[in-house]
């Protein structure tokens, strides 16, 4: 366990959780929150969290932004936040310190399994039921010798789809399992060079916490109320590792 005794300031840049060799930085923006916590879970389904630091807005806030570092932490660890503020509706004040508040700058998402929409709207603590953001470290990734093409633009044939639109439907050639997602699209990569497509640019593949699909294009058709930086779950098909290692780029 972390001991927390002279835990630094920590920075406002950058925003999110940033992994360091000696720990994590977090930073999280804040305009009206008077207390702000952060706090800690060792499990995606724990409704008591294991440790919850207290940040103190006279040396852990810079302007609107609410920071610190926590020595010895590591990527994969499960975090939230707790916010105390003013609970007035009108201008959009909603703080509510029983709610587990997600990173929006988390680069991972756990709690998928357990997470209750209800629970966050109805009065009372949803820790148990909330998603939990997950400290990722990029830099572990393994891009196995892989380096960019550095194709001219002036040869470049970009081809814009939608991940879970593109094999969706049978005639895609694609089985039903991978249909509309990651491992779909790969199995179409031979399709779009006899194309002459030499680049793919994905339309938002980013976790939503709310949508509204359209009934003239089911698949595609997706009103987007805000939007975290994970990708989508629905369009990953192959098993999360525990500890969700950085394999997004082999989804």
């Amino acid at each position: 366990m972390v001991s927390f005794v002279n835990i630094p300031h920590g920075n406002s840049n950058p925003l999110g959780a940033t992994c360091y060799a000696e720990g994590v930085n977090f930073s999280i923006f804040s305009k009206n929150a008077r207390q702000l916590d952060l706090l800690l879970f060792d499990n995606e389904d724990d409704a008591v969290p294991a440790e919850v630091i207290t940040l103190d807005p006279h040396k852990n806030r810079t302007f609107y932004y609410w920071h610190i570092f926590i020595p010895g932490l590591k990527h994969g660890q499960l975090y939230g936040y707790r916010a105390y503020g003013p609970k007035n509706p009108t201008p959009g004040d909603m703080f509510d310190e029983n709610k587990l508040l997600v990173d929006p700058y988390a680069r991972a998402l756990a709690g998928h399994k357990n997470y209750s929409r209800q629970a966050a709207k109805s009065p009372g603590n949803n820790f148990g039921q909330a998603l939990k953001s997950v400290v990722i470290d990029p830099y572990q990734f393994d891009w196995e010798h892989d380096s960019p093409l550095h194709r001219p633009y002036s040869t470049t044939i970009i081809y814009e789809m939608h991940v879970g639109g593109f094999t969706k439907n049978e005639n895609s050639g694609v089985e039903e399992l991978k249909r509309g997602t990651y491992l779909g699209l790969i199995e179409k990569i031979p399709y779009l060079k006899s194309l002459g497509i030499t680049a793919v640019e994905l339309m938002p593949v980013q976790f939503s916490m709310s949508k509204m699909r359209s009934p003239a294009i089911p698949t595609i058709g997706v009103i987007v109320k805000f939007r975290f930086l994970p990708p989508m779950p629905a369009i990953v098909k192959v098993p999360i590792l525990p500890r969700w290692p950085m394999n997004f780029a082999k989804w």
